[in-house]
C-alpha cells in the first residue's frame, strides 16, 4: 500500500550501459528470469508451508481461529460466487441464507473477485479446496508482486527486492489476517500495481493510457476487499502530499498529466461500479454503519515490539492482552526490526527519496493505527492520538484504527528493499544519484541520469557495513517468519447432503432448518449449503445485514423464538423446560422459514441435548444415513 517514489528507476539504470556487449545482456536477462522464477517458487513453497496442516486432510481441515465460523463463512461465499455463475443468478445478492429476507453480498466481503473466477475449481473439488487454494495465493501472490513492482521499479538487487516481497507477503499481520480467513485483507496482490500505476500519472501525455489501467485497477480491487482499497487510497495520498512538500517544483511541473489520469482513472471505476455501488448501499438488505464498535479495536504500543502467536519467537504469552484477538495481532514486529527500520531510513535518507517518502507515511500511519487513546500494555496512557479526531468523519467512522497499521508491512517492506539495494546491489555502497527538480519537471518526470554509474573499489569498511547490514535484517526478520498456521477438524459433511440424499426429503419450494439454526458459533448449516451447490435455502447464518429498523446493522438475523432456544442448548448442553407456548412459537418460526426439513447431525458437539429439545418440540425423528431429521408439512400445515 505504499505509493513509494523512486529517484533512480532500474530501468534508467540499465539504459546507460550502452558500452556493454550483447552476451553479457543476454546474460544478463537470463539471470534476472532465473530470479523471477525463484520468486514464484520460493513464494508458493512458503505459502504452502506456512498452510500445511490445511493440505494434510483437504476435506477434513480448516483454519482454528474463531471456531472456523469464518473458514466456513468463506466457503459459502466461494459456493455463491459459483452458483451465480452456473445459474445466471445477480452474484450481488444471495437467497441461500438468512431466509426468506436473503444477503446483499456487495455489503459483505463475498471476495467475488476471487471466486467468480475459481468458479470451475469451487465446481470440481467443493469450496473447502478453492478457500484454500485462495489462501496460498494471498500470500504468495502479494508477495510476488511487491516483488514484481520494486524489483522492476525501485531497486537494482533482486535479492532485496526478494526480502522485501517475502516480508509483504508473510508478515505477521499478514499471517494474523489469513488465520481469520480474511481473504479480502490478505488477498493484494493488485496493490502494487495500483501503486506503480498512480506513479506512472506523472507522466506527460499519458493521462487516458495510465488513468485507464489505474480505474482496471481500482474496479478489481472493488471485488476483492473495498477496505484495502481505502487503505491504499489513504497511503498514496500521504505519500503524494510528502511529495509535493519535498520537491514542490517538481510537482507543480506534473499536476497537470497526474490529475487527468486521476480524473480518468475516476471516471472509468465510476462507469464500471455504478450499478455494484448503487447495490450495496441502496440495494435490497443494504445497512447503515457496523454492527460493532470499530473504535475497539486498536494498536496498543506494547504490540510492536513483541512478537505474535504465529510467529517463531512468537506464543500465546508474547502476544497476550496486545490485540483483541488472534486475527489482529497486526502489529507484532519485535524489537529488531523496530530499530532497524529508523536506523534504516536515516541511512538512506540523504541518498534515496523513496526512504524519505516511505518514512513520514511510516510515521503517519504508526500514530494513527494508535487510535483514539493511547493504549501501553493494556493499560491507557492518558495521552489521546490524532485518531481522536478523525473517527467520526467518514469513511473513517467505519475503519478500525489498527487496520491501519497494515498500511505498515509494505512501507517496512519499501524500507527493507532499499537497505538491502545499498547492501547487495552491484553498487552497495556507492553514492546513488538523485536527478535535480529541473530533471524531474522534464517531459515524462523521470530521473534522468547523467552519466553511467560507476562501481566504486572495494574498502575494508564497505565489507563491514554489508556484513552488520545483512545480519541486522536476518535478525529482524527472521524472528517474526510465521509458523504453521493451527487448524481443526470440523465436523465431518452428512452423507445425508453429500450424497444427494436430501432431494428426496425436501419438498419443492422449501428450506432447511439446521439445528442449531446457523450463527456465528455454529455454521454447520453453511457449511452443507455450500456443499450441495447452494441447491437449498436456510434461516440464520453469519453477515452483516440491517438491523430489524433499517437504521443500523447486526450480524446475523434477529433470532426468533426457536433459534433462541437452540442456540441456548447448543452453548450449555442443557434442555430447559418446553413449554406448549414454545411449541407453538416454533411452529410459526418454521412457517416463517418455510422450512420442510429439520435436519441435525448426530456428530456435532452437543448432539443428544439439541435431539430431545426437537423431540419434545416436535416428536420424534427420522434416522436417515448420518441425519436426524423432522419433516414439517404435518406441523405446519404444508402439502
Amino acid at each position: 500500500m505504499s505509493a513509494s517514489v523512486d529517484v533512480q528507476a532500474p530501468e534508467s539504470l540499465d539504459a546507460t550501459n550502452e558500452e556493454a556487449p550483447a552476451t553479457p545482456v543476454r546474460t544478463g536477462r537470463a539471470r534476472r528470469l532465473a530470479w523471477d522464477l525463484f520468486a514464484v517458487v520460493g513464494y508458493v513453497a512458503a505459502a504452502f508451508g506456512v498452510t500445511a496442516g490445511l493440505w494434510r486432510d483437504v476435506h477434513g481441515t480448516m483454519l482454528a481461529a474463531l471456531g472456523g465460523s469464518d473458514n466456513a463463512l468463506f466457503e459459502w461465499f466461494l459456493a455463491h460466487a459459483a452458483h451465480s455463475v452456473t445459474a445466471w443468478e445477480n452474484p450481488l445478492f444471495a437467497y441461500s441464507m438468512n431466509t426468506p429476507d436473503g444477503v446483499n453480498m456487495m455489503a459483505n466481503t463475498s471476495v467475488l473477485g476471487l471466486g467468480i473466477p475459481l468458479t470451475p475449481v469451487t465446481l470440481a473439488f467443493g469450496p473447502l479446496v478453492t478457500f484454500k487454494i485462495l489462501l496460498v495465493f494471498a500470500m504468495a501472490g502479494t508477495a510476488w508482486g511487491w516483488y514484481f513492482v520494486l524489483s522492476r521499479h525501485l531497486v537494482t538487487s533482486r535479492l532485496a527486492a526478494l526480502v522485501a516481497g517475502a516480508f509483504c507477503g508473510f508478515a505477521p499481520g499478514m499471517i494474523s489476517q489469513s488465520i481469520g480467513s480474511h481473504l479480502q485483507i490478505a488477498t493484494q496482490i493488485l496493490v502494487p500495481f495500483i501503486v506503480w500505476r498512480v506513479l506512472r500519472l506523472r507522466e506527460e501525455g499519458r493521462a487516458v493510457r495510465n488513468g485507464l489501467i489505474l480505474g482496471l485497477l481500482i474496479t478489481y480491487q472493488v471485488f476483492i476487499g473495498e477496505e484495502i482499497l481505502l487503505l491504499t487510497a489513504l497511503t498514496c495520498g500521504v505519500v503524494t502530499l510528502t511529495y509535493i512538500a519535498m520537491r514542490p517544483r517538481a510537482a507543480l511541473a506534473v499536476w497537470r498529466p497526474f490529475l487527468g489520469g486521476l480524473g480518468v482513472a475516476a471516471g472509468v471505476a465510476f462507469a464500471l461500479l455504478a450499478y455494484p455501488l448503487w447495490f450495496q448501499f441502496l440495494g435490497p438488505m443494504k445497512y447503515h454503519g457496523l454492527p460493532f464498535e470499530p473504535e475497539r479495536y486498536y494498536a496498543d504500543l506494547a504490540s510492536f515490539t513483541a512478537y505474535a502467536r504465529e510467529s517463531w519467537f512468537g506464543s500465546d504469552a508474547t502476544a497476550k492482552g496486545l490485540a483483541a484477538n488472534v486475527t489482529e495481532e497486526n502489529t507484532f514486529y519485535g524489537w529488531p526490526m523496530v530499530i532497524l527500520v529508523p536506523l534504516a531510513v536515516a541511512f538512506l535518507w540523504r541518498r534515496r527519496l523513496a526512504a524519505r517518502l516511505t518514512g513520514v507515511a511510516i510515521v503517519v500511519f504508526f500514530i494513527l493505527s494508535l487510535g483514539s487513546e493511547v493504549i501501553i500494555n493494556g493499560h491507557d496512557s492518558g495521552l489521546n492520538g490524532p485518531w481522536a479526531l478523525l473517527k467520526r468523519i467518514p469513511p473513517f467512522d467505519l475503519t478500525m484504527s489498527t487496520r491501519l497499521s497494515l498500511v505498515l508491512i509494505p512501507l517496512v517492506g519499501v524500507v527493507l528493499a532499499l537497505l538491502g539495494d545499498r547492501l547487495w546491489g552491484p553498487r552497495p555502497l556507492a553514492p546513488a544519484v538523485e536527478p535535480t527538480e529541473a530533471e524531474l519537471a522534464g517531459k515524462h518526470a523521470a530521473p534522468v541520469p547523467t552519466a553511467a554509474p560507476v562501481r566504486t573499489p572495494w574498502r575494508p569498511s564497505d565489507l563491514v557495513v554489508r556484513v552488520v547490514g545483512t545480519l541486522a535484517v536476518v535478525v529482524a526478520v527472521a524472528p517474526a517468519a510465521p509458523t504453521d498456521l493451527s487448524i481443526i477438524k470440523p465436523q465431518p459433511l452428512p452423507a445425508f447432503f453429500t450424497s444427494g440424499t436430501w432431494k428426496d426429503y425436501l419438498p419443492e419450494g422449501t428450506t432447511v432448518m439446521p439445528a442449531p439454526v446457523p450463527y456465528s458459533g455454529a455454521m454447520d448449516g453453511a457449511r452443507w449449503v455450500a456443499n450441495t451447490r447452494m441447491g437449498f435455502a436456510t434461516p440464520g447464518g453469519y453477515f452483516i445485514i440491517p438491523t430489524p429498523d433499517g437504521e443500523g446493522a447486526q450480524f446475523s438475523s434477529t433470532p426468533r423464538p426457536l433459534s433462541i432456544l437452540l442456540r441456548q442448548v447448543n452453548r450449555s448442553g442443557k434442555v430447559p423446560a418446553i413449554t406448549e407456548a414454545d411449541r407453538r412459537s416454533a411452529i410459526e418460526d418454521l412457517r416463517y422459514w418455510n422450512a420442510g426439513l429439520i435436519v441435525l447431525a448426530p456428530e456435532r458437539t452437543n448432539a443428544a441435548p439439541l435431539q430431545a429439545a426437537l423431540t419434545e418440540l416436535f416428536g420424534p425423528p427420522e434416522q436417515v444415513q448420518d441425519v436426524v431429521l423432522w419433516r414439517t408439512a404435518k406441523l405446519t400445515g404444508g402439502a
